[in-house]
């Protein structure tokens, strides 16, 4: 393996970024990841029950769009504070829209068709999968496996319309081919919104823009 190719560094691309309201229609929103994310350094306490809803009230106040309630796929646990925090939601009528990251198979999305179907609200599924050539190597995964792996668990959680934001993890270090390939096929399942991330901490001002803008030209359209 030719190691030079194990990294797309977009940071020395040539391209710019400017936002076409007509592509993109809603204003910014804010997706707080305090209670699923913010939790991942070892050196992070899970809160209490109490102390995660009244960090939704927080949230609630501030006027932010969406949060990130847990990773059901950790286990019973977690599957019951994310229950716990949906009835404090839904019990206040609260704006802020829930949502759960999962891995991307299909044993991570069946507790959140449970969740739904009993809470009677929409649980956006934020479904990652990695893409850059690196972790492709690392895991090795060939193309034709990453997307039947995102064909069988994006498909069910649209048949079981489940609202799906695709997650693709290292897309700042991943391949242009790749990255197109990965999201047409994405939003052909029927995806309701993609998900650019810097996964490592790589990219730069300038490789956002090229990143974006290559995004919007060539998937957006």
């Amino acid at each position: 393996m030719d190691e030079t190719r194990l990294i797309h560094d977009w940071n020395i691309t040539d391209g710019e970024f400017s936002r076409d309201a007509s592509r993109h229609p809603h204003e910014i929103w804010f997706d707080d990841e305090t209670l699923r994310d913010g939790l991942q350094s070892p050196s992070a306490l899970n809160p209490s029950i109490d102390q995660k809803k009244e960090l939704l009230d927080y949230m609630e106040r501030l006027g932010l769009q969406r949060v990130d309630l847990g990773l059901p796929g950790a286990g019973p646990f977690h599957i019951d504070h994310i229950d716990a925090m949906l009835s404090h939601i839904s019990e206040h009528d609260y704006a802020i829209q829930p949502g759960c990251a999962v891995r991307t198979v299909v044993s991570d999305i069946e507790p959140l068709v449970d969740l739904q179907a009993k809470h009677g609200m929409d649980i956006q599924a934020s479904a990652f999968l990695g893409t850059s050539p690196i972790r492709m190597y690392a895991e090795n995964w060939t193309m034709e496996k990453l997307l039947n792996t995102m064909e069988g668990a994006v498909g069910y959680a649209v048949e079981q319309d489940i609202p799906v934001m695709f997650v693709t993890e290292d897309t700042t270090r991943s391949k242009p081919e790749d990255i197109v390939q990965v999201y047409q096929r994405a939003l052909e399942l029927g995806v309701r919104r993609l998900c650019v991330c810097d996964t490592c901490g790589h990219v730069t001002p300038d490789g956002v823009r090229s990143l974006l803008g290559f995004i919007d030209e060539h998937v957006i359209k």
